[in-house]
């Protein structure tokens, strides 16, 4: 939970509004995360790769905090 805190008012700037963090020892999120990359070299300095990731989040206090997600990528490198 995050709290409003307000500074004090100057006749020279608008007020401001700081937010500060609350810690709640009742909350507990739980993340996984399960990745695999698989590429091919192309000759002797490049490489070409397709990546899978899973993420699932829960959280025991947070409405609409969890989620699952299935990423798909690829990348190229290539070294001069």
């Amino acid at each position: 939970m995050i709290t409003p805190v307000r500074r004090p008012q100057s006749p020279t700037r608008p007020t401001t509004v700081a937010y500060a963090p609350q810690t709640d020892t009742a909350r507990i999120d739980t993340t996984w995360n399960y990745a695999a990359n698989v590429g091919y070299r192309v000759g002797r300095e490049g490489r070409v790769a397709v990546g899978v990731s899973y993420w699932h989040r829960d959280s025991t206090t947070r409405v609409f905090r969890g989620y699952d997600n299935l990423r798909v990528g690829t990348t190229m490198t290539f070294g001069f």
